[in-house]
Formats: structure tokens, sequence, C-alpha cells
């Protein structure tokens, strides 16, 4: 595993138009994730420390959400390749696998 502050490389953010735009480190961006991952859980100390002026709860029950959107969209597909959010994984073969895996 790659050490600490040298496991994430070539972050970009996806535009309204489908391109793909490296993250610029003078930009503030918003992040939206599960409670869990902003309490800090699995790794993702960082996100706790996040002031509680910068949180937002929208009171949506993760699992209520996907499960209302699988309910509205009868049939899922998988989608493009260039549409995944991580395109690559280096250092981790075992992940790599499971990457490719997904993208079939």
């Amino acid at each position: 595993m790659a050490p600490k502050q040298n496991r994430l490389t070539n972050l970009q953010t996806r535009q309204e138009d489908g391109s793909w735009v490296a993250l610029n480190p003078e930009s503030t961006y918003k992040v939206i994730t599960i409670d869990f991952l902003a309490d800090g859980k699995d790794g993702y100390q960082h996100f706790a420390t996040a002031p509680e002026i910068a949180r937002e709860d929208t009171f949506l029950p993760y699992a209520d959400s996907f499960l209302k959107y699988v309910q509205s969209h009868p049939t899922l597909e998988r989608l493009p390749d260039p549409e995944y959010s991580t395109q690559t994984i280096k250092g981790m073969p075992s992940l790599d696998k499971w990457l490719g895996f997904l993208k079939k």
C-alpha cells in the first residue's frame, strides 16, 4: 500500500458537460457523502474535522435514497467506462482486479 499522503493522484472532478478536470488546489469543493464517512469512520478522519457550520444534514438516509432511486428507474444499466469516478488503482492488485470486474 502506498504511504499516507501519497495514496491519491490525478484527482479530477466531473463537469456538467461530462468532461473531467484536475482539482485546483486554490479552489473550494463541496463533498457529498454518507453520514458514516462524514463522521470520520472507515479511515476518513479528515471529514470529521470539518466545522459544524460547514456540514449540512440532508436528513435523507442513504439506503432510503438509493431505494427511491431504484424504484423510479426500473432498468439500471452499467455506466460507460469513462463515467466511473475511479479509473485506475495503483499498488493494490486485488482492487485493480475488482475494478476491472465492475467495468465488464
